[in-house]
């Protein structure tokens, strides 16, 4: 049996291409409400799909006892990040306008894993908006379990900022997966409005 995980699922676009392989179990997760609810019912009449209305990362807060964070939610686009956008960017006040700021429950992946008895994750997207290594960083020693990543990070290239500057870069991501012993395998660079950004592909050489 297949595992695929998507963290930042948003509305599902991504994750539903998996869902009629055969042999598969999809976990998604979702922090921003709307969103998770329209991710959940498409998931509806699958057994196989599982879908969380959390955000993943290795730093969380606490409110009322429980772990989470600020997610910043913006009115276009289906935006939302655990970083606030770049200030005083143009574009981004013209394009990009905050809709609200909410607590999200936040969870870490490697107690995820422990809790469902899951051994293996074949392959695992996350789009993120600038907690990518956060997210990472949330396996613990665990990461060894994971075979394949894909992450989505914006770039600098047709824009001179970068959207989320206290967030993670391409870079960032790079360096953590070279640590962590992990190879690119493919790497893709396409523009997104007017933002580059980056696919790019691991694998684990153990």
């Amino acid at each position: 049996m297949k595992v695929y995980f998507d963290i930042g699922a948003n509305d599902g676009d991504f994750c539903f291409k998996w869902i009629e392989e055969k042999d598969v179990i999809v976990y998604a997760f979702e922090p921003q409400k709307e969103l998770y609810e329209e991710l959940h019912t498409k998931s509806l009449g699958y057994d196989n799909f599982f879908v969380y209305n959390v955000a993943v990362s290795d730093h969380t807060d606490k409110l009322n006892g429980v772990p989470g964070k600020e997610l910043f939610t913006y009115e276009n686009h289906g935006v939302n990040s655990l970083f606030p956008f770049l200030q005083g960017d143009k574009y981004l006040q013209e394009e990009y306008v905050l809709k609200r700021i909410d607590w999200v429950e936040t969870i870490r992946l490697d107690d995820f894993l422990l809790q469902n008895n899951i051994d293996n994750i074949d392959f695992m997207k996350i789009n993120t908006n600038g907690s990518e290594v956060s997210v990472l960083n949330s396996l613990g020693n665990l990461i060894e379990r994971v075979k394949k990543i894909r992450t989505t990070s914006i770039v600098r290239g047709f824009r001179k900022n970068i959207p989320w500057p206290s967030g993670c870069k391409d870079d960032d991501i790079r360096d953590w997966m070279n640590n962590n012993n992990f190879e690119m395998s493919e790497k893709d660079v396409g523009q997104w409005y007017n933002w580059n950004f980056t696919d790019m592909t691991f694998v684990n050489k153990n």
